[in-house]
């Protein structure tokens, strides 16, 4: 991959991944995080609008998104540089490793800056393809007769079915770490501006306290005889 992640100190951040099939009130939230071998994991989170009858009868604003504790999906992806994967097993750790570099850091619900490169479900769909292909290799390439020629060949029959998918995926991380550290700074931003609005909003929620002098009847009284 050309670049390094841009920060490996995740903070389990979420990002929007709305997708077609999403039902009413509710969107889908992606979520990465890193094993101790360096597989990567994404996780498909659904989130559901807690705000959602207070919108339709005009006592909520916005939606409040509260994601669901365990995924719907993990996809897991191999650790970058591991030795024997198929090239399309290549680029699912690239991608990964890439996911996993891309955290804003506060642990929230963050804006997801790569739609203009691809939709969600296209992406959403390729990581699936491949993820899948993956988890069908890996039990013959740990077996002990891995190293058959028949066995190889047909592994790399089947890793070449899933060309078209790693091809798009390759395509769009390329296009996706020119554009990262923009993306990740808007989020930043955002979570910035979020944070002042909020601090904002809790000093203007109390009245301003008169701080004229007054009596403190707990205070003990000098009195002269």
């Amino acid at each position: 991959m050309g670049q390094q992640p841009l920060d490996r100190q995740r903070g389990n951040d979420y990002f929007f991944l709305p997708l077609v099939d999403d039902a009413k009130d509710s969107v889908t939230l992606l979520r990465v995080d890193s094993t101790p071998d360096g597989r990567v994991r994404i996780h498909l989170h659904r989130a559901v609008n807690r705000a959602a009858f207070g919108m339709r009868f005009g006592s909520a604003a916005d939606p409040v998104w509260q994601p669901e504790a365990e995924p719907n999906v993990t996809l897991v992806a191999p650790a970058c540089g591991r030795a024997g994967l198929t090239e399309p097993e290549v680029v699912l750790a690239e991608v990964g490793g890439f996911l996993a570099g891309v955290v804003v850091g506060d642990g929230g619900i963050n804006a997801w800056g790569f739609e203009s490169l691809m939709s969600n479900d296209e992406l959403v769909l390729h990581l699936m393809a491949l993820a899948r292909l993956h988890e069908r290799l890996e039990p013959a390439r740990r077996s002990e007769v891995a190293e058959d020629h028949r066995v190889v060949a047909r592994m790399q029959e089947i890793a070449e079915s899933t060309n078209s998918h790693a091809g798009a995926l390759r395509e769009w991380l390329a296009r996706a770490e020119e554009v990262a550290e923009d993306v990740v700074a808007a989020a930043r931003a955002q979570v910035h501006e979020r944070r002042v609005q909020e601090v904002l909003e809790d000093l203007n929620g109390h009245g301003v306290e008169d701080t004229r002098a007054r009596t403190n009847p707990d205070l003990p009284r000098l009195t002269t005889d």
